[in-house]
């Protein structure tokens, strides 16, 4: 059941990835910053969670599982800087109270969703390339993950 979830999941974390960068176009321009927050938040915990777990694969004698988990968590919290770079960028524009049709506006509304598209890419990368590797952790026998 849970190898058929973990497949499942690879499914769905690009769709939910584009699902984001659509919902997150809308938002641009009604400058609400309650995605920015809850992604950077997001990313941040799923980095750290990914380097837990390189930790334990590491403890347990699997360093190429380890190194996977490794390289997937600095991919994310990448992708946690370009998410707070984004709301930098959004509170600026906020801030100056620039009108849509500004080209400086345009300028800068098109930067954020660009940024915002490649830390939504990074962490779609990285959370693909991490399921393999909590596939062997979950597979693992339970007396492996536990500190003796």
């Amino acid at each position: 059941m849970i190898l058929l979830s973990l497949r499942g999941l690879r499914l769905l974390i690009p769709l939910l990835g584009i699902g984001f960068l659509i919902r997150e176009g809308q938002e641009v321009f009604a400058l609400r910053q309650l995605t920015s927050i809850t992604l950077f938040a997001s990313f941040y915990l799923v980095a750290s969670y990914q380097m837990a777990v390189g930790r334990t694969m590491s403890g347990m004698d699997k360093a190429k599982l380890a190194g996977r988990a490794a390289r997937s968590s600095g991919l994310m919290f990448i992708a946690t800087l370009f998410s707070a770079l984004d709301a930098a960028l959004d509170t600026t524009i906020k801030d100056f109270a620039l009108s849509r049709t500004d080209p400086v506006a345009v300028v800068l509304f098109v930067s954020g969703w660009l940024i915002n598209l490649l830390a939504v890419l990074m962490a779609v990368v990285s959370m693909h390339r991490f399921l393999p590797v909590l596939k062997a952790m979950v597979q693992a026998p339970s007396d492996q993950l536990t500190s003796p």
